[in-house]
């Protein structure tokens, strides 16, 4: 690995595959897994930065100078890992040169912006990068176009999700679905309302979540009542919205949406272990509407006797056994055999308290 300061008119392109080679030098070296000194590691970075500044400098060739300086900081960044304060300024200083570059024809902006947002997963919480994005997000609606911006929000919505940052996401998010609104981007629409549906949910706004399932359902429909498609994405919304109206404790709305659950399920293409975590969440789900049944007050029971005929009709036997027991009929828990006939009562009070029943709003 050379490079001579006499070789300025050597295209940036070629130095870029150099600095390659000078990257996987460097991990390496920080790993223990070459020695510094046998690898001539600090005279090859000095050589290949003295080059870099030269190109770099020449006012000649515009796109060469800038392509040169990004290289510089991407350098920079390597030597500065894992330090997130110094890997900060170094992309602080990559979207001041994406602004600067926006002239510039030849200028790598795809493979810079692409670096930029991959940052984002180990810059999550820092504000330095924060503030680097709102300048590199206009700059990347101009190169490219309005879906893009909002592709680049929704990646950073989801960074900041994975950060447990949920008000930011929520932000992040807010502002893609604004820009991935044509029809070229549904898929991606869709993935943004359940992601914002998340955050709100993990923040107890319940009801923000559940319009945003149904804002995303719905959408998940349109391809359905287009060209009868069904989807994974219809199928992940409305299941999501069957969680959902389960944590507020809608019942007749949470038992439509865990039908309709089941309905697409069954057209949906899914190998053998998907359609078994279904089948164990689609079950989870049964249970947890047991233990809602079973926290209902004796007026509103009054108006649920004929409720667990209908609920063992749609394939929630253990909310219809739950909702027998809360009815005070446990003796006809054995008769409808939802329970052995040598349950004993003990046994039948034990596996129907609310103890044994999952927290509400599992999964």
């Amino acid at each position: 690995m050379t490079a001579t300061a006499s070789s300025s008119a050597t295209p940036t392109d070629d130095v870029a595959r150099l600095s390659n080679l000078w990257t996987t030098l460097a991990v390496g070296v920080r790993n223990g897994l070459l020695d510094a000194s046998r690898a001539d590691f600090d005279v090859r970075t000095e050589k290949l930065k003295t080059h870099l500044q030269s190109l770099a400098a020449d006012p000649r060739r515009p796109n060469n100078a800038a392509h040169a300086k990004a290289i510089l900081v991407n350098v920079a960044m390597v030597e500065a890992a894992p330090d997130t304060e110094k890997m900060g300024a170094c992309v602080a200083e990559l979207a001041d040169l994406m602004e600067q570059s926006q002239g510039l024809g030849g200028f790598p902006f795809d493979q810079l912006a692409q670096i930029f947002q991959e940052l984002g997963d180990q810059l999550a919480g820092s504000d330095t990068y924060d503030e680097a994005f709102e300048r590199f997000l206009p700059v990347l609606e101009r190169r490219r176009s309005e879906g893009e911006a909002g592709k680049a929000l929704l990646r950073r919505g989801l960074q900041k999700l994975r950060n447990e940052e949920y008000y930011d996401a929520i932000r992040h998010l807010g502002r893609a679905q604004q820009k991935l609104v044509k029809l070229e981007y549904r898929n991606l629409l869709i993935k943004c309302c359940a992601a914002v549906a998340q955050s709100y949910a993990q923040v107890d706004l319940h009801w923000a979540a559940r319009a945003q399932l149904v804002n995303g359902s719905a959408t998940a429909m349109a391809d359905f009542r287009t060209d009868g498609q069904v989807t994974r994405a219809m199928l992940r919304c409305v299941n999501r919205l069957a969680w959902c109206e389960l944590s507020i404790g809608r019942i007749p709305r949470a038992l439509s949406a865990m039908e309709l659950v089941r309905i697409i399920g069954s057209h949906v293409d899914l190998d053998d272990a998907e359609r078994q975590d279904l089948t164990e969440e689609l079950g989870v789900q049964d249970m947890v509407l047991g233990m809602l049944l079973m926290r209902a007050v004796p007026a509103q029971l009054v108006q649920l006797e004929a409720l667990p005929a209908s609920l063992a009709e749609l394939g929630l036997p253990g909310a219809a056994a739950a909702l027998i027991y809360a009815l005070g009929h446990s003796p006809a828990l054995k008769r409808l055999g939802f329970v052995p006939e040598e349950e004993t009562d003990a046994q039948i009070d034990e596996s129907l308290t609310q103890k044994s029943l999952p927290r509400l709003g599992a999964g």
